[in-house]
């Protein structure tokens, strides 16, 4: 088992240097209040020092500060404290170790990572595990290394970085972005936390599968070329000044703990990851994401600083015998043989009768959280600035050969990136990957191909989709309805349904959500898909057309950096900003399935708005979906748009879902104290029914039942919902389209898409208001239908069909 990275073992000596820095608040995630689940957010700290030792044969290291001094020190043992016999004596001084605990935590937990962002619903995928997989040795650093590409977006890093020592080499998997780092590693999906743990082992919460050593708020953790220690997360509030402090005390069976005690009894390994705030590395990290390498957690312990319970954890780079990337530039090598004998020294507590390492300079103390003479040294029963036992952190683990990373450090390609027949629309082809020629991260940015991002690196792989047939895309479930399709939309009140209407083949529902706002739900069939110009003709047509859809910057990224979309997307006509800025093309330059869509869209528009108020759509967002791929809660009631949007939904099925703004759903009057029962109530909003009640037994002058009912209100309402229900629901298939008219769903409402196959196709017309859009663009909204193409919702062939039938 080797270290990830390439290695210079031919350079020569440099000075190392490592002062006292004072540190830059970092910035927190894209969260206005930061918590405890964002694990390297803010406050990068000051190392915390070891003691200060000799070599043996009494010389101190030369060329290095105490900090960094590598000592001959013992090997590893679990941490947290290991029960012994009540008949032990006092304390004693062993040489063996007890075998780790078992973890405390019987619930069943799921995983930590974090979904990517605000408008992201769908769950993170389950790793799948490769077994067996063995790590790549590592490769001589090029004495001209390739070029970096600087970072998409703009990205503060410890300002400690540049000043430290050059690495040794360069590491083998490496990222500029989070969210490319987490879409490419099957063993980090943590978008904004430390650790990514998933599963369940033992009615716990799972393993941990990676972990990212960033601004881990530690004041005191530590990393060399083989060891890392660092703080565990929970018990994190942010103050007003955006630093994370910790305030309340942490739990070795919580489940930001008990993944990694799974980890270390079942000697599952962690894959690290360290990031350019990290304040503990011992070089200038290349990278703002760096892989480390393959580790094994050795020690997990709990001890007292500064009045809080901390749990912390060791690890220790499986591989002990090859150099490792971020080692000193010219520092010695490590030996091919390590030294296993040196042990941090195990004692007995009198109290509890449980053991514990002595991981502290200060001496030993009881590392058992429930004992009363827990992280007690000397009578003091607190650290305020605590130094590791050299012995404790020189400890090395002889691990069994045999011992393989379940997961590969750098993943294989997905899926038809090197084989263009294995192409396809499946998640794993569209999450990301890692560069073959470089190593660095890359999120999948462009529908039509891959491409590393690296400045100078010429890895780029063209895409060729085969055409899915639209039966291959329809749900299980679904049948081919050759008369009037049946509807599966779900609707609550306040939204009410109009009695079923029918054009032709079409079957057409209108929803009112709101007085004079309405949803139009256009039902398609087989006949009508089928038709010149149609659905399956348009699918098919936009498969196998070069777009150039892309995933597109988000304008507001939830975590550092910058963040894309999940979904890709074109758009013709006037220029439109839905929720990132996207560049437009001219109607005369869309191909003709496009068009097609413009065609079936106006005819949707004009039936379903008879007002007068309808106005031609004059510009056409074409939206890509592959599995898994969705675009979450939003409106689209910009100031350029008009109050009338259609769309047309090609290939897989959806559901399209609306709900009322979180800001127009909740009430503002949070108890019954301040509660105004003379105030109007938003028809969907929090509790609405209730409350119209309420004010009714106060209009009554029923008193005595108005305080008993508002009692009983303010009892069962949950104060910490912040959104509303779905109220309605549109099961979207093939060739349906659903057409939005009125200013209040746009201003009151959200709605989101939740594609359910591997592949689909959103298109959706608005009118753009000319006035607010540069004439040098106007050309763009500009189009002409000849008469004979225009489209009559296939009205003249169903009354060819159906002759008898009346309009």
């Amino acid at each position: 088992m080797s270290s990830t990275g390439s290695i210079d073992e031919n350079a020569g000596s440099e000075p190392s240097r490592r002062s006292i820095r004072e540190r830059k608040q970092a910035q927190h995630f894209g969260h206005s209040e930061p918590n405890e689940e964002l694990e390297e957010l803010i406050e990068a700290p000051k190392p915390r020092k070891i003691a200060p030792a000799v070599r043996k044969g009494g010389k101190r290291a030369s060329g290095r500060p105490s900090l960094w001094v590598k000592l001959p020190l013992p090997s590893q043992t679990p941490l947290l404290p290991s029960p012994r016999p009540q008949s032990s004596p006092e304390v004693k001084v062993e040489n063996s170790f007890g075998a780790p605990p078992e973890s405390s935590s019987q619930n069943s937990k799921k995983r930590s990572a974090a979904l990517p962002d605000s408008h992201d619903e769908s769950d993170l995928f389950a790793p799948s595990l490769c077994h067996g997989t063995t790590l790549k040795k590592q490769r001589l650093e090029s004495s001209a290394p390739k070029q970096r590409a600087a970072p998409r977006a703009k990205v503060a890093l410890d300002s400690d970085n540049e000043t430290r020592p050059k690495p040794r080499g360069q590491p083998e998997v490496w990222a500029e972005m989070r969210q490319a780092l987490c879409e490419s590693l099957t063993y980090y999906q943590a978008y904004q936390s430390g650790a990514y743990t998933w599963g369940s082992s033992n009615g716990s919460a799972g393993y941990a599968y990676g972990f990212l050593l960033d601004n881990d708020n530690d004041d005191y953790g530590y990393m060399d070329e083989k060891v890392v220690i660092t703080r565990l997360g929970g018990g994190m509030t942010s103050t007003k000044s955006g630093k994370m402090v910790q305030t309340e005390d942490q739990s070795s069976s919580s489940n930001k703990v008990t993944p990694f005690v799974n980890n270390q009894r079942d000697r599952v390994p962690v894959i690290l990851i360290v990031g350019a705030k990290n304040p503990h590395c011992p070089t200038k990290v290349p990278h703002r994401y760096n892989v480390l390498g393959v580790y094994q957690v050795t020690d997990i312990w709990s001890e007292k600083v500064k009045g809080k319970v901390v749990c912390r954890v060791r690890f220790e780079m499986l591989d002990l015998k090859t150099p490792s990337w971020c080692g000193i530039h010219g520092s010695s090598l490590p030996t091919p043989t390590p030294d296993y004998s040196t042990k941090a020294s195990l004692k007995t507590c009198t109290t509890c009768n449980t053991s514990s390492k002595e991981v502290s300079t200060a001496g030993w103390m009881c590392l058992n959280e429930t004992c009363a003479n827990f992280s007690i040294i000397n009578g003091q029963a607190d650290q305020e600035a605590p130094t590791w036992n050299p012995a404790f952190i020189d400890e090395r683990n002889k691990w069994p050969a045999h011992i393989k990373a379940p997961l590969q450090l750098k993943p294989a390609p997905p899926n038809g990136l090197l084989n263009a027949s294995l192409m396809e629309t499946s998640l794993q082809a569209w999450k990301g990957m890692v560069c073959r020629d470089c190593g660095r991260c890359n999120s999948r940015t462009k529908w039509d191909e891959w491409k590393c991002e690296t400045e100078g690196c010429t890895f780029e792989v063209p895409i060729h989709y085969p055409i899915i047939p639209r039966s291959q895309l329809a749900p299980d479930h679904a049948f081919a309805a050759e008369g009037h399709s049946i509807p599966f939309d779900k609707w609550e009140a306040p939204v009410v349904r109009t009695e079923s209407e029918f054009h032709g083949y079409w079957r057409k529902a209108t929803y009112e959500i709101s007085p004079g706002n309405c949803i139009t739900h256009y039902f398609a069939n087989e006949v009508i898909n089928r038709q010149p110009g149609g659905a399956d003709e348009a699918l098919e047509a936009l498969q196998g057309t070069k777009l150039g859809m892309q995933r597109f910057p988000l304008e507001n990224s939830p975590v550092e950096g910058e963040m894309i979309t999940k979904h890709f997307g074109i758009n013709f006509g006037l220029p439109y900003n839905y929720v990132v800025a996207v560049d437009s093309r001219g109607f005369s330059e869309a191909p003709p399935a496009i068009m097609d869509a413009v065609n079936h869209l106006t005819w949707a528009g004009k039936d379903a708005i008879k007002d007068g108020s309808y106005r031609p759509f004059n510009e056409l967002l074409c939206l890509g979906y592959m599995e898994k791929q969705s675009i979450g809660w939003h409106d689209d009631g910009e100031k350029d748009l008009g109050p009338d949007i259609a769309s047309w939904s090609l290939g897989g099925a959806a559901t399209m879902g609306f709900r009322m703004k979180s800001k127009y759903w909740k009430f503002k009057e949070r108890n019954a104290d301040n509660y105004d029962p003379e105030l109007p109530v938003r028809p969907g909003s929090q509790a609405w029914k209730e409350r119209i009640a309420l004010n009714e037994l106060y209009q009554a002058g029923h008193m005595d039942e108005y305080e008993q009912a508002k009692t009983a209100l303010f009892k069962a309402l949950d104060k910490n919902k912040n959104n509303g229900p779905t109220v309605l629901s549109l099961e979207l298939r093939h060739g349906d389209m659903v057409v939005m008219h009125g200013e209040d769903i746009q201003k009151n409402n959200e709605h989101g898409v939740m594609p359910k196959g591997k592949l689909r196709f959103g298109l959706t017309g608005r009118y753009i208001k000319p006035e607010n859009i540069p004439v040098e663009e106007h050309w763009k909204g500009e189009f002409t239908i000849a008469p004979e193409k225009v489209y009559d919702g296939d009205l003249a062939l169903f009354k060819a069909n159906f002759p008898e039938e009346e309009d």
